[in-house]
């Protein structure tokens, strides 16, 4: 399963915030799944970091972290990382992507995001 979003979130402070959501209906998919997240980032000063969850709570920073990418660079950049598997929810879940900076006057951008679901 492939998930995507052009557009592009910004977000500034330490306090991790979700930017995008994706609804998956999990049913009849495999037990252990493999999420591989891609976005092009950047953040004006510090490091900037964004998490992609899994979880039913919309709008809401809840869920177990899946992969994380983090940046120090101020020109956008492209990142990606395959994570360790994890146990499908089962049923209908959100796929979450958050984003935090580590100082509130730093800003972190993120756009370009994309979120594979392979079978483990």
């Amino acid at each position: 399963m492939s998930l995507s979003d052009p557009t592009e979130q910004s977000m500034a402070g330490p306090d991790e915030t979700v930017i995008a959501e994706f609804p998956v209906d999990f049913t009849g998919a495999p037990g252990s799944v493999v999420p591989v997240f891609g976005a092009v980032v950047n953040v004006d000063a510090g490091m900037g970091t964004f998490r992609l969850r899994v979880g039913a709570d919309p709008g809401l920073v809840t869920g177990p972290v899946l992969a994380t990418i983090s940046t120090s660079s101020a020109a956008f950049e492209l990142k990606s990382v395959t994570a360790p598997s994890f146990l499908q929810p089962g049923g209908v879940s959100l796929i979450k992507i958050t984003a935090a900076s580590d100082d509130p006057a730093h800003t972190c951008r993120i756009r370009s995001k994309s979120v594979v679901l392979l079978a483990a």
